[in-house]
Formats: structure tokens, C-alpha cells, sequence
């Protein structure tokens, strides 16, 4: 009995006992705190692993969608957490891409518990901004193959701008034969065919560009003024026109002084032949009907929109929106300035020039229902020198995470 007594009341090694039985829940908390440790770790280089690649899907210069994600899936994979094989969904757009990505980390102490693995998920969506370079060729036909057409012999450079075709036709922008080309930008809802590499590469599939004068005051009078009919200026001749509603046309051919103001054309064309001089500050011209211009080769010809900023300025050649579809012919050359906009949206414009037409011009930008460039010219977007009733729209110039 004294034995068993004894026995009982011995309490040396209980303390061993208490803290083997306390050290599990002791291990659980440490192990916890380093496999959670390095559950955020690779969470947090996860995420980053995602905002990387839904940023490189809209930012990479692409022709396709699939282009795209395969510059968000290297990217991912190049940032990605080592000891992670996450399961990855892409979701690539030309305005936004989503990245998604799910995966586990092992634990080490924790599987103590039974707990084996700690799951990850990590979410991130990109949009496009709009601040870079404005157009100097917008098209606005939505199907028609060729809408800006620059083969041939075509050397054209756009300085500071893009180009850009509302076309979700196949080669919606064409650029062939010895044709040279240089802007900071092409881009077409359809597609850029092209003979040579261009420098951006193009991008396919844009989405439409703002057409940033469609909703431009329409006239409400365009009543001829009976003085102002079949006006023609002969060569060696001199004469100074005023604003207002001129009918028949303006057939030029000599010295012509336009004062400032607004000029509209209306059952005729304004034809300038290559012997002009013509010249005129702060002027609009507004085409009603079929009227359109025409200016040849070799024509002295200097002219600067309006600095108002309502309802024209800035705009330089300006067709009513109700015109029919009609042809413009620009021809240019080394005396041949223009400060302002051309909108002609129901017209196809065809400019021609030597390679100085353009260089000495501050702000030429076209926009049309389709465009063909042939000879040399040089197109600028300067906007800092004019007044525009509504700013041109903007290209795509990167991305920013939206969530």
C-alpha cells in the first residue's frame, strides 16, 4: 500500500508532461506565423505578377488580340512566384484585359495540423488611356477596304500624329508599292496591310475613333448673295473677296486676297489652278451641297483658319454633313500653307504634292470619309497655335489598372 501511495503523490516529470502536451498548440501558432509569412509573400508577388501582365496585354505594340495575351502570359510567367503553379485566366480586349490567377502554397509547419496548403487568388483589370498623339488622318467610312490609301509613290511623314481608319474592312489602311511612310501610329478597326514593316507595328481591331466635328453647327441660311455668282479671277488679275454665300463657284487663277471671315460655296466648286496667289487670314470655308475644292499644283497659297474658337475655328476647309459623297483634290507644294483643319466627312480626299508640301504648314490634319495620298507631303497636329471648337481625339498611349 505505502507503495502504491507513493506512487500516486510522485509528481516529478509532470512539468515535461504539461509542456509536451502544451507544445503542440505552441508548434500550430509558430508554424502559422511562418507558413502565413510566406502565404503573403507569394500573394503579394502573385498580384504583382498579375497587374504586370493585364498592363503588357494593352500596352505591347499588337496586331492581334492573340498577340496580346501572349505578351500578358510571358510576362505573368516571368514574374510569378517560384514555389507557386497558379492556374491562369486571361480575358485580353483592345479597351481593357483581366488576368485572374488562382494557386496554393505548401506549408511546412502547419502540416502539424493537417493543414497542407494555403490558397492564393489574385485578380487584375487594365484599361486603355487616351493622351497620346491626335490624328492627321481619320477616316470616318466604317466598311470601305483602302479608306486610307498610300501606295504608289506616296512619301509621307506625320509629324506627332496617327493615323487612324473607322474601316472594319480587310486592308482598311493599305500602304504598298515604293511607298514610304513614317507617323507615330496606325491604327485601323479592321485591318493595316502594309508592303513594309511599319514603324510602330499597326494595331488590328481598334475601336472607332470619335468623329470630334460631327455635330457641328449646320448653316441656317445659305441664300445666295446675287453679287457673289460665278466669281473667276483670271491670271495677271488682282481682286480682294469678302465673306459670305458665293454660288457658281470660285474660279482662281490669279491674285486673290481673302479677308477674314466666312466663306461659303455652294453649286460649285473652289477651283485654284497653278498659276494663283491666293492668300487669307483667320478664313473658314463651309462647302454646301456637292461643292468642293480643288487646288492644283504650282498655285502660291497661304491660308490660316479662324483663331474663334465658335463655331469654326481652327477649321480651315469645313463640308456640310448633309453633302453628297464628292472628291477633293489637294495638290501641294513648298508654297502651299495651311493652318487649319480639313473636314470634309462625305468626301474622298486625294492629296498629292512634292516632298516640301506640308513642311512650312503648323496644323494640317484630315479628316474624311476616306483619304488617298500620293507624291510627298507632311502632315502636322500642332494644336497649340489654334482655337478648335472641340479638341481632336486622342490615340492610345498606355494603360492603368482599374482594379
Amino acid at each position: 500500500m505505502d507503495l502504491l501511495r507513493r506512487f500516486r503523490e510522485n509528481d516529478r516529470g509532470a512539468v515535461a508532461i504539461v509542456f509536451a502536451v502544451a507544445l503542440i498548440p505552441i508548434m500550430g501558432l509558430s508554424g502559422a506565423a511562418i507558413d502565413y509569412t510566406r502565404a503573403t509573400q507569394a500573394k503579394s508577388k502573385l498580384q504583382a505578377a498579375t497587374d504586370s501582365a493585364a498592363l503588357a496585354a494593352l500596352t505591347v505594340k499588337a496586331s492581334t488580340l492573340s498577340q496580346r495575351e501572349l505578351a500578358a502570359r510571358t510576362v505573368f510567367e516571368a514574374n510569378r512566384p517560384d514555389d507557386v503553379m497558379p492556374s491562369v485566366t486571361y480575358a485580353v480586349g483592345q479597351k481593357e484585359a483581366a488576368v485572374t490567377a488562382t494557386g496554393e502554397v505548401s506549408t511546412s509547419m502547419l502540416k502539424v495540423l493537417q493543414i497542407n496548403d494555403i490558397g492564393l487568388r489574385a485578380r487584375a483589370k487594365a484599361v486603355r488611356v487616351y493622351d497620346g498623339p491626335p490624328p492627321c488622318i481619320l477616316t470616318l467610312n466604317p466598311s470601305v477596304a483602302s479608306a486610307i490609301d498610300m501606295t504608289g509613290n506616296t512619301h509621307f511623314t506625320g509629324n506627332g500624329c496617327v493615323l487612324h481608319a473607322n474601316s472594319n474592312a480587310n486592308s482598311a489602311i493599305t500602304v504598298g508599292g515604293s511607298a514610304t511612310v513614317s507617323a507615330d501610329g496606325y491604327c485601323a478597326v479592321g485591318t493595316v496591310v502594309s508592303g513594309f514593316t511599319l514603324s510602330p507595328p499597326p494595331e488590328n481591331g481598334c475601336e472607332v475613333m470619335e468623329d470630334p466635328y460631327k455635330d457641328l453647327p449646320v448653316l441656317a441660311s445659305t441664300t445666295c448673295d446675287p453679287n457673289l455668282k460665278n466669281i473667276s479671277v483670271q491670271p495677271n488679275t488682282s481682286k480682294t473677296l469678302g465673306p459670305g454665300t458665293y454660288c457658281g463657284g470660285l474660279d482662281l487663277k490669279g491674285t486673290v486676297t481673302f479677308q477674314k471671315g466666312l466663306y461659303v460655296i455652294k453649286d460649285g466648286n473652289l477651283g485654284i489652278g497653278s498659276q494663283a496667289d491666293v492668300t487669307g487670314s483667320e478664313v473658314t470655308f463651309y462647302f454646301v451641297g456637292a461643292s468642293t475644292f480643288d487646288i492644283n499644283g504650282g498655285a502660291r497659297l497661304e491660308l490660316s483658319a479662324s483663331t474663334e474658337k465658335e463655331p469654326f475655328g481652327g477649321l480651315l476647309f469645313i463640308q456640310d454633313p448633309t453633302a453628297p459623297p464628292g472628291i477633293t483634290k489637294l495638290n501641294g507644294n513648298s508654297n502651299t500653307v495651311l493652318k487649319g483643319a480639313i473636314y470634309m466627312p462625305k468626301s474622298r480626299v486625294e492629296v498629292t504634292g512634292n516632298g516640301s508640301f506640308g513642311v512650312s504648314s503648323p496644323f494640317m490634319p484630315i479628316i474624311a470619309d476616306t483619304v488617298k495620298m500620293s507624291g510627298s507631303s507632311v502632315q502636322k497636329t500642332d494644336e497649340t497655335s489654334v482655337n478648335l471648337p472641340k479638341p481632336l481625339p486622342r490615340s492610345a498611349s498606355g494603360a492603368r489598372l482599374a482594379e
